[in-house]
């Protein structure tokens, strides 16, 4: 589960999130007039799910998601 989010993000479209299994997904919340993004989010391959996301400020939003890699990797030195 994710717990904080920078409250600047809660526009909350394209924000990148990775789960505790590493897998990479993308948040989806477009206007509903979209119908490009609309079609991305039903027949892009890959898992949809339904995210909360708690803000510093406690706020929680519920945003839709679309698995975009099963795993990421790190490039650089590890912080």
């Amino acid at each position: 589960m994710i717990e904080i989010v920078d409250a600047a993000t809660l526009a909350h479209d394209g924000l990148i999130v990775i789960d505790e299994d590493s897998a990479v997904w993308r948040t989806f919340a477009p206007s509903p007039g979209d119908v490009v993004s609309w079609l991305w989010w039903w027949l892009a391959p890959g898992k949809r799910a339904s995210l909360l996301l708690r803000g510093k400020d406690g706020r929680r939003t519920r945003v839709r998601a679309k698995r975009i890699a099963r795993t990421y990797v790190r490039i650089g030195g590890s912080p």
